[in-house]
């Protein structure tokens, strides 16, 4: 999950000479959002407002120093929990 991507070096808005053939892929199958905004210039907190859906006021991560709780329920572990045995 890229969270620092720089829009200019996308292949398919042809801006600069650059091949990103599986970006290309997944903006033609799925959803392209040319104009989202972050939370946090710094890492964690982004991950942090992403994993838990709590906005950035809210999830108790502020810098790239603090985590979120073990006991947080986070989008990762419903996942696993919907992952088949085996």
């Amino acid at each position: 999950m890229p969270d620092q991507w720089n829009p200019d070096y996308l292949g398919f808005l042809d801006k600069v000479p650059i091949r990103t053939p599986n970006i290309d892929k997944l903006k033609e199958l799925g959803l392209y959002f040319p104009n989202t905004v972050t939370p946090s210039t710094l890492c964690a907190p982004p991950r942090a407002c992403l994993s838990s859906s709590k906005g950035y006021g809210r999830n108790g991560v502020f810098n790239n120093y603090s985590d979120l709780p073990l006991d947080e329920i986070t989008y990762y572990k419903l996942l696993c929990l919907l992952r088949p045995e085996g």
